[in-house]
C-alpha cells in the first residue's frame, strides 16, 4: 500500500534526504516541499512513485493490497484480459483499505474514472495500489493503480487506475462516521 504523503517524506527526511533532493525528484520549487511538509497538499500516486524511484532505499516500502495472477478464465472473447477482472481486483485492493482504515465494514458505492491505458496477458501479475484520496465524515474515495509485470521478466506495464468511494456502515447496517485520521 502507498505510505500516506507525512509518512514518506518524515521516512525520507529522517534518512538525511534534503528538501532539494525531494524537489528535484518531483520538479517543485521549496514552496512546493513546504506545503507537502505541512500538510496543505498531498502527493499524488504518480509523485509517491517518483520518490521511491528517486530513493531506491524506500523502494521496498511500496507493497501492493493485491497481487494475483491472470488465467485463462480471466480472458474475454478477444484473447485479452478481461477489464472486468482488472476493475474487480482494484475494487478488493480499495475494499481492503478501507475497511481496515474504518475499521469495520464497509461498502463501494461508486466506481469513477475509470482508465485501461495498458493490457496484460495471461501469466501476467496484476499488482493493485490503493491510496485513500480524500475522508469525509462517513465515506472516503479511494484512488486505485493496477500494474502488470510480464511472468516471465521484470517490464512492468500500468494497465488501469480509478476512483472507488465507500461508506462505513454500521451493526445496523446504516452509515457510520469514520475517526477523523491526523
Amino acid at each position: 500500500m502507498l505510505p500516506s504523503t507525512s509518512d514518506l517524506l518524515e521516512r525520507l527526511f529522517s534518512k538525511g534526504v534534503k528538501s532539494e533532493q525531494v524537489e528535484q525528484a518531483l520538479g517543485i520549487h521549496q514552496s512546493g516541499v513546504s506545503a507537502l511538509r505541512h500538510k496543505k497538499r498531498k502527493l499524488s500516486y504518480e509523485e509517491v512513485r517518483a520518490l521511491l524511484e528517486a530513493f531506491p532505499a524506500e523502494a521496498g516500502w511500496l507493497t501492493p493490497a493485491i497481487r494475483v495472477t491472470a488465467m485463462p478464465a480471466d480472458l474475454n472473447p478477444y484473447g485479452g484480459v478481461f477489464g472486468g477482472w482488472i476493475m474487480s481486483q482494484m475494487a478488493l485492493a480499495a475494499g481492503s483499505l478501507a475497511s481496515r482504515h474504518a475499521k469495520g465494514k464497509t461498502v463501494v458505492i461508486a466506481a469513477d474514472e475509470l482508465r485501461f491505458p495498458g493490457a496484460m496477458a495471461v501469466g501476467d501479475e496484476l499488482s493493485c495500489y490503493p491510496v485513500i484520496e480524500k475522508q469525509g465524515s462517513s465515506s472516503m474515495t479511494i484512488a486505485v493503480e493496477a500494474i502488470a509485470r510480464e511472468r516471465d521478466g521484470e517490464t512492468e506495464t500500468r494497465v488501469a487506475s480509478g476512483r472507488f468511494t465507500f461508506v462505513a456502515i454500521g451493526a445496523d447496517g446504516k452509515k457510520r462516521e469514520i475517526t477523523p485520521t491526523v
